[in-house]
């Protein structure tokens, strides 16, 4: 490992989602929900999705058009099967907003291709990416390949128009982000807000000695303390191959025998903790870790420190230049939603397709509209998706009403007010709106500072942070009775220990290696047998357990390399403690200061009014809803009318009997019921279908048939008795 610093994280960066590796082809024409989706965007496919007009080659009539570019019900198919919650058809307010989270992801995709037809690329470029595409999803086959854009209404011509379209998009994303410039006074207060992130951490230069086992430790041990050379003990015992042939060399390039400065992160657990606590460097004792024994010399330690600007700036420089890209393609996406032109065709219209897309709220002069709350109410927070999936619209509404709705609102306008508030500081904040406002909460809170008593009370409340917990090795010997168990652990007792395993194997027991185990991670069982009472008997290098039952087995446990619980006093850990503390105290005041700037802000909540009309339209769609599915039965009933009264009857003969009740069945409905004088009958007016004869007669048994009607016009009967 390389004693690069760690890359800043930052809050903005941590909440964008990352694009979803589910589909495929739909990420080609499905708009998006984030500045991070559009941003890296992919090509993607999934064969399930198509929704209703399966797999047709046409793509329906054009609905809408958006910036003059057309929509059609494919197209809406398409996205609507994106997500599933689209797909749910769901009802009431919960069905309104995911209809209108539709039109809006789709307006704002069309609004980015539109943006984006003037971007140039070669065809060869085109092709590149395509073939790229086919082989990273396992579509090289032309058979594969035309099987999966046919099940999406796609002909090669169109999937590839398409394809080409979407990697225009991702080309003017690209040509947003590069065309970002930093000036000297924006980078400067990047490193003032952010210059402890850009750290030379604590490092070691070092070699090791791996063996298998405390008999060869305690070997090594009794030579290292008789002032053997180490590099000539790591060829003599050492059993790892990484570094055994570099002489031991932690992290030296294969072939090299210089060892190379490692962070605390490149060593186990336990191996770190010892080495890192030889400032003055030295060899430690033999170190337990996963089953293994490890001896570290370190040839140097050095101190964690923080960077000059001049060490830090090549890194500094890429994470600012990354924090303004974000922001300019959220300024773009805001600007393509802003000023995209939707307009309905006819068939639209006549569709009741619609783009309801109201303010919820005002900050100042600034409006947030219904698609950015639902953007974060239902497209990006898993919680809710798998809630609503699970419980439908009707259990959901009351929680996302009352709950969800004005969480995410309130915080959309706390963001709003933020920004506003950030850009009266006067100071050259950039990046993403939500970026914005940690800078200006950064610069509001320079100045603060922590008392040792803020320090010391930050290490009481956070000790876990800075404690090291109590581990052991662990064997586990099994028996299939407790007899056997019982002679296994008295012989090896008595032979003051030895191999586990072998001994274990002379009453027929199997033993299993469970490794470095904490408090946490043995199984509860054992916890207080180990950790707790420790109710363990000294055998030679371990220490076994009483006999525990679990199953119908008979457990022994062998425990080796104890390492006691370990908590760093405050004055090892101070300088943490203190970092930690002053963080937590900006960023509790810099939320502060967001609040107190939302109590004097002109911010209006117009919510209620815009969930009143969510409800008139919910209702307004029931009712067309069921209007239409009137509509739609007697459009049916009277198609079967019209084609029963063409139809001829469907005559009946009977056999073995000469009167006889006659029913015809439509599932478990009588459809007609006669009787049947001289062997005969006759049933007219029957729709087309299949149905159930049913034929009864006094001292006859009952029969019935299935009947495709009017494939079968006439059927004999012969009745039994």
């Amino acid at each position: 490992m390389n004693d690069t610093p760690r890359k800043p994280r930052y809050a903005a960066l941590e909440t964008q989602e990352p694009v979803s590796k589910r589909t495929l082809v739909s990420r080609v024409v499905l708009g998006v929900v984030a500045v991070a989706l559009l941003a890296g965007m992919v090509v993607q496919f999934t064969p399930n999705l198509g929704g209703g007009l399966g797999g047709q080659q046409s793509n329906g009539k054009t609905v809408m058009t958006v910036n003059g570019l057309p929509i059609t019900e494919r197209d809406l198919e398409r996205n609507r099967g994106g997500n599933q919650l689209f797909s749910l058809g769901l009802d009431g307010v919960i069905g309104e907003d995911l209809k209108n989270q539709l039109m809006s992801q789709t307006v704002l995709f069309k609004a980015a291709e539109a943006d984006s037809r003037t971007v140039r690329l070669s065809g060869g470029d085109i092709d590149k990416a395509f073939k790229e595409w086919r082989a990273g999803n396992n579509l090289t086959k032309d058979s594969d390949y035309q099987n999966a854009i046919r099940g999406q209404g796609y002909t090669d011509a169109s999937f590839r128009e398409t394809f080409a379209l979407q990697q225009k998009i991702q080309a003017r994303v690209k040509e947003i982000n590069e065309s970002q410039k930093l000036s000297d006074a924006e980078l400067k207060l990047f490193w003032d807000l952010n210059k402890t992130n850009y750290k030379n951490e604590e490092r070691v230069t070092a070699r090791q000695i791996v063996v298998n086992d405390q008999k060869t430790a305690d070997e090594v041990q009794a030579k290292l303390k008789a002032g053997e050379d180490f590099i000539k003990l790591v060829r003599e015992y050492s059993k790892d191959e990484s570094t055994k042939a570099e002489d031991g060399a932690i992290a030296s390039e294969k072939g090299k025998k210089t060892p190379v400065p490692v962070v605390q992160l490149a060593l186990a657990t336990n191996v770190a903790t010892a080495a890192f606590a030889l400032k003055n460097g030295g060899v430690t004792a033999p170190i337990a870790e996963g089953g293994k024994f490890y001896f570290v010399k370190v040839e140097k330690f050095s101190p964690a420190g923080q960077q000059t600007f001049d060490e830090a700036k090549a890194k500094l420089s890429e994470d600012a230049k990354q924090l303004k890209s974000n922001g300019a393609v959220e300024a773009w996406i805001k600007e393509l939603e802003k000023n995209a032109k939707v307009e309905f065709t006819k068939d639209g219209l006549e569709q009741k397709l619609s783009y309801f897309n109201p303010p919820v709220a005002k900050v100042g002069t600034e409006e947030i509209r219904l698609n950015q709350l639902n953007r974060l109410v239902y497209l990006q927070n898993q919680q809710i998706q798998q809630f609503i999936q699970q419980g439908g619209a009707a259990q959901s509404a009351q929680l996302v009403e009352q709950f969800f709705k004005p969480q995410t609102l309130e915080t959309l306008i706390s963001g709003a007010v933020g920004v506003q508030a950030a850009k009266k500081l006067g100071q050259p904040f950039f990046g993403s709106e939500q970026d914005i406002v940690n800078q200006a909460k950064q610069w509001k809170t320079k100045d603060i500072t922590v008392s040792d008593a803020d320090v010391a009370k930050y290490y009481k409340d956070n000790v876990a942070l800075y404690s090291t917990p109590a581990s052991a090795n662990i064997n586990e010997a099994t028996f299939t009775t407790i007899e056997a168990a019982k002679a296994f652990r008295s012989a090896f007792i008595a032979s003051g220990g030895g191999d586990f395993t072998k001994s274990a194997a002379k009453q027929q027991g199997t033993v299993s290696e469970l490794g470095a185990l904490t408090p946490d991670s043995i199984a509860p069982e054992y916890k207080t047998v180990v950790f707790e009472v420790k109710a363990l008997t000294k055998a030679g290098g371990f220490e076994v357990s009483d006999v525990i039952q679990k199953d119908k087995k008979f457990i022994i446990l062998g425990a080796t390399s104890f390492v006691e619980k370990k908590v760093k006093p405050l004055s090892e850990v101070f300088e943490d403690a203190k970092e930690k503390a002053l963080a937590s105290k900006r960023s509790t005041e810099g939320q502060n200061w967001v609040t107190a700037a939302v109590k004097t802000a002109k911010a209006e909540n117009l919510y209620e009014g815009v969930r009143k009309q969510l409800e008139a339209n919910a209702a307004a769609t029931a009712k067309q809803k069921a209007a239409d599915e009137a509509k739609r039965r007697a459009e049916d009933e009277k198609r079967k009318a019209d084609e029963a009264a063409k139809n001829p009857p469907l005559e009946i003969k009977l056999i073995g009997a000469t009167d006889a009740k006659v029913t015809l069945l439509e599932g478990t409905t009588t459809l007609q019921s006669t009787d049947a004088k001289s062997s005969r009958a006759s049933l007219s007016k029957i729709p087309n279908g299949v149905y159930t004869l049913k034929v009864e007669a006094t001292g006859f048994k009952p029969f019935t048939k299935e009947v495709r009607f009017p494939d079968e016009k006439t059927v004999e009967v012969k009745l039994e008795k």
